[in-house]
């Protein structure tokens, strides 16, 4: 996994913007691995066909706990970058709180809110490009 903490003023700068693209932070064996997890259906606790709710062609998963390493890891990694920016915009619109400095105070926080449940999903979805369906991690 690609260093996401060296991060250019530009990234950080539309992070604040609402939006980031975060170029290959895995490499392609790690894209592979997340990939095959799609197929073992004792990672996940629910599946979503998204023409069911007019979201377009395609299904999404919601991992279970414990999460796989992989994921578990971004999950950790991203959420030192969006932290601070969350709290910024929770500063500008007057709302009282402030997100913690670490994922693991933030799941307790969660956990003490009745929100046990894994949130990370993969998403397999139709490309009009290849013709196929694409699977890939989502947020």
């Amino acid at each position: 996994m690609k260093n996401i903490y060296e991060i250019n003023p530009a990234l950080l700068e539309s992070l604040n913007k609402g939006f980031a693209i975060l170029d290959k932070v895995l490499n392609g064996d790690e894209c592979k691995s997340i990939i095959r997890m799609y197929s073992k259906t004792t990672l996940f606790r629910k599946t979503i066909v998204m023409e069911r709710y007019r979201f377009g062609l395609g299904e999404y998963k919601y991992f279970n706990y414990p999460l796989p390493n992989i994921i578990q890891q971004l999950r950790e990694h991203l959420y030192k970058l969006l932290y601070p920016v969350a709290n910024s915009w929770f500063k500008s619109l007057n709302i009282n709180f402030q997100f913690p400095e670490t994922h693991e105070a933030f799941i307790k926080i969660c956990n003490a809110n009745n929100q046990t449940l894994a949130t990370p999903l993969i998403f397999k979805i139709w490309c009009r490009r290849t013709q196929h369906f694409t699977p890939g991690p989502l947020w």
